[in-house]
């Protein structure tokens, strides 16, 4: 590693993360949705699974804010924001995985979608 650059970090228990506060916001069909091809749509909820990423690549506008740290949102939490979307009218959340394709192995990724699927 080149002087002065450090090992990414991946910590899955380190911070608390909290379910999303989205009250004041304006209703979830007010923002993006989903155009189905036989006509209607599905209203789109957006839940955070995962932040940052452990790459440090020169293009990427994610490494100044992150630095090379990655943190995996708790599973209770993800769950709930996504109860909380779903009582509020979303038919669909598009990011229920951890936000970079190249993220770290986590618990997540072995189960993410049955448990999701299951429950809504």
């Amino acid at each position: 590693m080149p002087p002065g650059l450090h090992e990414p970090v991946i910590s899955l228990d380190r911070l608390n993360f909290r379910v999303p506060d989205r009250a004041g916001l304006p209703p979830l069909r007010e923002y993006a949705h989903v155009v189905l091809p036989e006509g209607g749509f599905l209203v789109a909820g957006y839940t955070e699974a995962s932040r940052g990423c452990k790459h440090l690549c020169r293009h990427c506008p994610i490494v100044p804010v992150y630095g090379g740290l990655f943190r995996v949102v708790q599973r209770d939490v993800v769950l709930e924001d996504v109860r909380h979307q779903v009582e509020a009218g979303a038919s669909t959340s598009p990011s229920v995985i951890p936000t970079s394709s190249t993220a770290p192995p986590t618990p997540w990724r072995s189960s993410k979608r049955s448990t999701v699927n299951s429950q809504f």
